[in-house]
């Protein structure tokens, strides 16, 4: 069960028509196994938006095209990866598979978005979202021991990756399409330090929507 308070303003005034209050009921079912010499996991979640706990009420009589608070969705994800060797190197392949089919327009903090790093990647400043969409990401990973460091193993994991989705509504005018894009980038873990680093580039993009240039992550971690 999750709340989620929106609050916009204009020069410190309220504004109301896009501020509000949603409650989310989330009931969900996991499966994880190992199949054909990787690991699956893939899950269900249909959601449900409640009128309850101080949640904005959809008003009688609301036309079709417009975003309910009191709305039915459902989302699928999966997931597998699987090791292999060449020769004497190891790899791993992995898909990830993001989905959702809403019966209700949408509010668009529960829309799916697709653009960026943790959807389709070679995308910075442009996205899209909508009420149904899906998104997969494909990574060709090596992994490679390539020293010690504090008396462990430093992986060193460059990768080759491909993305694309697409989303759609009811509602015309909404945004709709379909964006691909690809990345190069590697992975460093040395202990309880890890470095990301990667470029990546559109490759398809709806008509209208410019292509981005080329973008470059650096992204620093520290665990203890």
């Amino acid at each position: 069960l999750t709340g989620k308070r929106a609050r916009n303003y204009i020069g410190g005034t309220l504004l109301d028509v896009s501020s509000r209050n949603l409650t989310v009921l989330d009931v969900a079912a996991n499966y994880s196994t190992y199949a054909v010499g990787g690991a699956f996991s893939g899950g269900i979640t249909y959601s449900r938006g409640l009128g309850s706990f101080s949640a904005m009420d959809d008003a009688p009589g609301l036309p079709s095209d417009f975003p309910r608070a009191q709305f039915n969705k459902v989302a699928l994800n999966a997931s597998y990866v699987v090791p292999f060797t060449l020769g004497a190197h190891a790899f791993s392949w992995s898909t990830a598979v993001q989905a959702q089919k809403s019966f209700d327009v949408l509010y668009g903090s529960e829309q799916i978005s697709i653009g960026g790093l943790y959807s389709v990647r070679g995308f910075h400043d442009d996205s899209l979202a909508n009420d149904d969409g899906y998104f997969v990401r494909n990574d060709l990973t090596l992994r490679r021991v390539v020293g010690t460091f504090a008396g462990r193993d430093v992986l060193f994991r460059p990768y080759i990756a491909l993305d694309a989705g697409a989303v759609t509504g009811d509602v015309v005018g909404s945004p709709d399409g379909t964006l691909v894009g690809g990345a190069v980038g590697f992975n460093l873990n040395m202990g309880g330090a890890a470095v990301e680093f990667f470029t990546g580039k559109p490759l398809v993009t709806p008509d209208g929507m410019a292509k981005e240039d080329i973008n470059t992550f650096l992204r620093l971690s520290l665990s203890f």
